[in-house]
């Protein structure tokens, strides 16, 4: 294995273009929005060594478990708070109680269970599951991140604001950030101004984007992906001078 960089992001593309990686048949088959390449191409971005993921809008688990399937050193985070279902005529208006879709979380939960319980040496630890809206998790419990795949909705300034200014601090200094459905050009714009707001907290190191036909394009990146290799900049504080006071030097006695 090795480390989470171009070169490796380069590679596990040329595997995923090919639909290449160690997932197995109920992996690929977990309904979401994603696609074989797209589940591959996480799966072989986190081969690499110590990778700690960060997947936002986790849906039915797809893209989450993709993420420790077969990699031993790889620990996920998985952010959802059930309130918006692509299935349904109103997918932002749940009907369950407290405001959830409840068939989106009995179907994460039970993915998740049967990830942990059948998947061959998979460890159970390796994958956490947070229940609630991403802007208000408390990321400062986690080790850094150096990988993380967003795919929030709405699509809003909002939604990317909060996340240059939430997330942005709990990734390494060095990390690849993924956004999804890029392929809807009104998406790629609102995270064009986005990086542009936010340009003071990161450098682009390197980017690879890849648009599909349709918003749910199964044979290729479903609905669009942008790769994004960031560094973060060290902003300095700069602290208010203080000038010592004078002190009195006592006069001497004639």
């Amino acid at each position: 294995m090795g480390k989470l960089n171009e070169a490796w992001v380069n590679a596990a593309f040329q595997e995923a273009d090919l639909s290449n990686s160690k997932l197995d048949k109920f992996h690929n088959k977990i309904y979401g929005a994603a696609s074989p390449r797209l589940l591959a191409l996480i799966n072989n971005l986190c081969a690499a060594d110590n990778v700690n993921y960060l997947d936002l809008g986790s849906y039915r688990g797809a893209t989450l478990l993709a993420a420790t399937m077969g990699n031993p050193t790889a620990t996920a985070v998985g952010v959802e708070n059930y309130s918006y279902e692509q299935t349904e005529i109103r997918p932002n208006e749940p009907d369950g109680p407290g405001g959830i879709w409840e068939g989106m979380k009995n179907e994460l939960s039970y993915h998740i269970n049967r990830h942990n319980k059948e998947t061959p040496d998979i460890n159970p630890e390796a994958t956490t599951l947070v229940e609630g809206d991403f802007a208000e998790v408390d990321y400062s419990k986690f080790p850094k991140f150096n990988l993380c795949f967003m795919d929030i909705f709405p699509n809003s300034p909002d939604t990317y604001d909060t996340f240059f200014e939430k997330v942005l601090p709990h990734l390494s200094h060095e990390s690849v950030v993924i956004f999804a459905g890029v392929s809807d050009q009104d998406k790629m714009e609102i995270i064009n101004k986005a990086l542009l707001r936010h340009q003071d907290k990161f450098t682009e190191q390197y980017e690879v984007i890849r648009i599909t036909h349709s918003m749910a394009n199964h044979k290729h990146y479903y609905n669009g992906i942008r790769l994004m290799g960031l560094k973060k900049k060290l902003i300095s504080t700069v602290k208010k001078a203080v000038t010592p006071k004078k002190v009195a030097t006592p006069k001497k006695e004639a």
